[in-house]
């Protein structure tokens, strides 16, 4: 999905949390579950945490740069970020046997 961000406001944490209902521990409510969510961390911008876009940083060679070194630490940490945030959202949503058992 694309935002045009003149007129984009992001989800809210509250927002999140009272628009995206529990997936039920017997998946019945799953479809509506993964809509409901893929909507949601779209627009917390972590989509890509979920879909397979945004994958984590490859190592960086032995002979990389100072100036590669630097660049590679802040694409690291932007997607640490990510996938915190993502795995947070997550588990707001899974119910703690759930939870224990796939995370």
């Amino acid at each position: 999905m694309s935002k045009d961000n003149s007129d984009w406001t992001p989800v809210s944490l509250s927002d999140f949390s009272a628009d995206v209902e529990r997936l039920d521990s017997s998946s019945a409510n799953w479809v509506v579950f993964q809509n409901r969510f893929l909507i949601a961390v779209d627009q917390k911008d972590v989509l890509g945490q979920f879909d397979g876009s945004n994958p984590k940083p490859s190592a960086l060679k032995e002979e990389a740069t100072e100036t590669e070194k630097k660049k590679h630490t802040k694409e690291l940490a932007s997607w640490q970020k990510k996938e915190s945030l993502a795995k947070y959202l997550l588990m707001q949503k899974l119910s703690d046997s759930t939870f224990m058992k796939y995370l």
